[in-house]
């Protein structure tokens, strides 16, 4: 049980020694040194009283021992103590081995004297080191024990875990009449049914005098949790052992979150939420929560997955929410950690809507738009034969000004629009109630119905359609001519002329049938785009001229389609 709990300490000890060797066999001196190299097991120097022995622990951290000799002798503050010495050979199995520690036993007379010791190295001829080797510890020698009460040791206040540290301390006070040369303590953890099984971890307990105490610890950090108690032990006739008062590693008082509030509810966010707190001694990780609803029964059922609480430092916050869309009733977080059998809860969050049902903030009043231009057509398009144009009047009948207007003249044909002149054209600026006349010049195009086209970025619109039929324009009718006289024969009698009261009549009828066909034609001239002045002026001619009260016109075919 010694040798096993030094070994941690023993291995740092020996490969700082090692490397030290290691340094002194590169720099070549000593020729016929075998390259060994002893150490001491620093502290592991104890007195066992019966029989009256000094003992201690030693490593060779060099090559096997074939020729040299090594010594050991015993130092008090007064120097080298004469009549002993130890002599460590290549009979003495003290082969390399890397890190196997090795007893040494140097028996004392009776009458040696009381106080304080320790061994020293004595190195071989030849070392590069010289002779003066390593040094052990230091321990209290009384060969008279055995006529003095045995030690005594008891454990003195409370048993501290700290889990932020992962250690575990003690305090043990030796209360008997003999220095403690020789003890150590470990830990051993609770199995049930009054078993108890020892962990290897623990130390030493050296040199404590009468009325000393010592503070003894041990990680933790690799104990499950559990019921754990110090045990102390001596080495005097064969060893006395002391136990402390049981104490826990209990890493929940360490890890630890808090509650900030009861939880709330957010009609605008739609969300339950609540704030944590690290209020414990470590970094809290693997926390989880989860969201239940309360039923009729009074019963809470879980609605959620299982949700993840981010990693926090001590002190640190977060705010756990969970989205409410579609969800009514009553409702609490549990926060949770199953490993340390914590768990923490809200009070019950009902979900209320109510705040957020409030009246919409009144509109503010829209700031009026400026007015606008808008361009309508002024009566149909119409064709000239003269110019060969068709021209059309728009006038602006928004209230303000009419900007970045175009047109278009478009070809139809078979019910389907054709572009018939490239453009657009542009009308930059009208002022409200101005007019502006398109026009046209259609020299290039052929015979059909056409249509102008007006729009601008927001709006458009077509006019009516125009009929270009330059066959009435290809020659003017010609007067007729005046019908002759016809003198009557002698031998017959002349016809006798009707008298003017009789033709009045008719004549009324007639110029009532004159007015009545005119009245139609005004119906039809104005949508062909015909130049009615002119056509009444040509009329008027071809009647004076024929001298007859009554002349029969036929209407020119392009007066009477459709358009």
């Amino acid at each position: 049980m010694r040798i096993g709990y030094k070994i941690s300490i023993t291995l740092v000890i020996l490969a700082t020694l090692f490397i030290f060797s290691m340094q002194v066999m590169a720099t070549g001196g000593g020729s016929d040194w075998d390259k060994s190299s002893l150490v001491f097991d620093p502290g592991d120097i104890w007195y066992e009283c019966e029989p009256n022995t000094l003992k201690a622990t030693i490593a060779n951290s060099g090559e096997d021992i074939t020729e040299e000799i090594w010594k050991v002798h015993i130092y008090s503050q007064d120097g080298k103590v004469d009549g002993y010495e130890y002599i460590i050979d290549s009979d003495s199995k003290f082969n390399y081995d890397g890190t196997d520690l090795h007893l040494i036993e140097i028996p004392l007379e009776k009458d040696f004297k009381q106080g304080d010791y320790w061994l020293k190295f004595e190195r071989p001829e030849g070392h590069p080191g010289g002779d003066s080797g390593g040094k052990s510890g230091t321990t209290y020698v009384n060969p008279d024990c055995d006529e003095q009460n045995p030690p005594e040791l008891d454990f003195v206040g409370d048993i501290n875990y700290y889990c932020d540290q992962e250690e575990a301390t003690a305090t043990v006070k030796n209360t008997g009449e003999t220095v403690i040369t020789g003890g150590g303590y470990m830990l051993e953890r609770y199995e049930g049914n009054d078993e108890w099984a020892p962990y290897d971890v623990g130390g030493a307990i050296n040199n404590l005098s009468p009325g000393d105490s010592k503070e003894l610890t041990v990680n933790t950090s690799n104990l499950d949790e559990g019921q754990y108690r110090f045990v102390a032990y001596d080495d005097y006739n064969e060893g006395s052992t002391f136990y402390s008062q049981v104490f826990s590693v209990d890493r929940s008082v360490c890890e630890d979150l808090s509650l900030n509030g009861d939880g709330a509810f957010s009609c605008s966010d739609e969300e339950l939420s609540i704030t944590v707190t690290n209020t414990g001694k470590t970094t809290a990780t693997d926390w989880e929560y989860i969201v239940k609803e309360k039923l009729d029964d009074e019963s809470w059922e879980p609605i959620s997955d299982v949700l993840s609480v981010e990693e926090l430092e001590v002190g640190e916050s977060t705010t756990l929410t969970y989205d409410t869309k579609g969800l009514e009733g009553v409702y609490k977080l549990e926060v949770y950690k199953h490993s340390i059998e914590t768990y923490l809860e809200s009070d019950e969050i009902v979900l209320d809507r109510s705040p957020c049902e409030k009246e919409p903030d009144p509109e503010e009043p829209e700031e009026p738009e400026e007015p606008k231009g808008e361009l309508t057509y002024e009566g149909d398009g119409t064709y000239y034969c003269e110019s060969d144009e068709i021209k059309i009047t728009v006038k602006n009948t928004g209230e303000g000004t009419a900007e970045e207007w175009s047109y278009g003249l478009l070809k139809i044909e078979d019910g389907e629009r054709t572009e018939a002149l490239p453009g657009p054209y542009s009308i930059e600026s009208l002022e409200s109630g101005e007019t502006y006349t398109i026009t046209m010049e259609v020299s290039d195009l052929e015979d059909g119905v056409y249509q102008f086209t007006l729009f601008n970025y927001e709006t458009g619109e077509f006019s009516s359609e125009v009929e270009l039929d330059r066959s009435e324009c290809e020659e003017e009718p010609e007067e007729p001519e005046e019908p002759k006289e016809e003198e009557p024969k002698e031998d017959e009698e002349k016809p006798e002329e009707p008298e003017e009261e009789q033709e009045e009549p008719k004549e009324e009828v007639e110029s009532d049938q004159d007015e009545e066909e005119e009245e139609d034609e005004e119906d039809v001239l104005p949508q062909t785009g015909f130049n009615l002045p002119l056509w009444n002026y040509l009329l008027g001619g071809l009647v004076a001229a024929s001298g007859v009260g009554v002349l029969v016109f036929r209407r020119p075919k392009f007066l009477t389609s459709d358009v």
